[in-house]
């Protein structure tokens, strides 16, 4: 049972609804249009994004590693930091084949939704994706150990998985359904900056130093645009909503006033932000459902 916990908490469990907003959104937007024309081949795509997306996490693990992460929040279900490999004691080198075979698999399920749907589409947006991992994981680029790695999240949980699934789903590509993920991609974004803030290269510190102190001092201001830019995003959806855009909004605000608070009580101490990732977590949960609730009842 020690073992399954410990992977549990090394995937980062919690985090996964960054794949599962863009599901519900794509689905809700495809039922209300009456375009739900081929349920098993979006739900294969949902099986793809959420396997490709364990990848993300151990090629990231063995990033960490490699710069000399430390982990921060091991008591927690949200650790930074190499924690999967550092507390199984498996070699990064390992942990990097588990990435190779997973992202493999996620492959794999691409490669049969775009032969049964788009090859095209599906194949584009799938490299495109992969890229996305590439530059913030991977040297020479590593964005994410550069401290700017919040655009990929941003495309990679959002537009990107949004396209693909509504073309699944549907057999159509619409520029709505990159609209409804709008917001949630924002909010994936204020949990990876939360998350990721006491995460610094040990091996780059004097060169990326100004960067994650900038971070940090600035945290309670990247959040709140972050936060108000997912709600003003829920705006443009109105055509769709009508007076029911009020129920996401609500719950919007609601849910953004606990983690900005946890933040700007923080006083700038990275570790004690990061600690908050949980109500950033809330956010992007209960904000997407409140706007895939809306559509349906709209």
């Amino acid at each position: 049972m020690m073992g399954a916990a410990v992977w549990l908490k090394g995937l980062r469990i919690p985090l996964y609804w960054a794949s599962g907003a863009p599901v519900l959104l794509t689905y809700a937007l495809a039922f209300r249009s009456g375009k739900v024309l081929h349920p098993l081949m979006w739900l294969a795509g949902a099986v793809a994004l959420f396997v490709f997306e364990v990848g993300v996490n151990l090629i990231a693990e063995v990033a960490d590693k490699s710069e000399g992460v430390f982990i921060t929040q091991a008591d927690t279900w949200i650790p930074t930091g190499p924690f999967l490999i550092d507390t199984t004691g498996l070699p990064a080198e390992r942990i990097a084949r588990y990435a190779a075979l997973v992202f493999t698999i996620a492959a794999l399920l691409g490669f049969y939704l775009a032969f049964e749907t788009g090859f095209i589409v599906i194949m584009l947006i799938g490299v495109a994706g992969f890229l996305l991992t590439v530059v913030y994981a991977v040297p020479p680029f590593m964005l994410g150990a550069r401290g700017v790695g919040e655009p990929v999240p941003f495309i990679a949980f959002g537009p990107l998985p949004a396209l693909a699934l509504y073309f699944l789903l549907t057999g159509e590509l619409s520029a709505m359904a990159v609209i409804v993920t709008i917001p949630a991609s924002f909010w994936i974004t204020a949990v990876r900056y939360a998350h990721h803030l006491p995460d610094r290269s040990s091996r780059r510190v004097s060169r990326f130093l100004h960067i994650y102190q900038w971070r940090i001092g600035n945290a309670f201001l990247m959040q709140t645009v972050f936060l108000v830019f997912g709600m003003v995003a829920i705006l443009p959806i109105y055509p769709l909503y009508g007076p029911f855009i009020l129920v996401p909004l609500a719950v919007s605000a609601l849910l953004s006033y606990f983690p900005l608070r946890h933040t700007r009580s923080s006083a700038g101490n990275a570790v004690d932000i990061s600690r908050g990732t949980k109500y950033y977590v809330a956010l992007q949960l209960g904000g997407s459902v409140a706007m895939a609730a809306a559509l349906l009842l709209a």
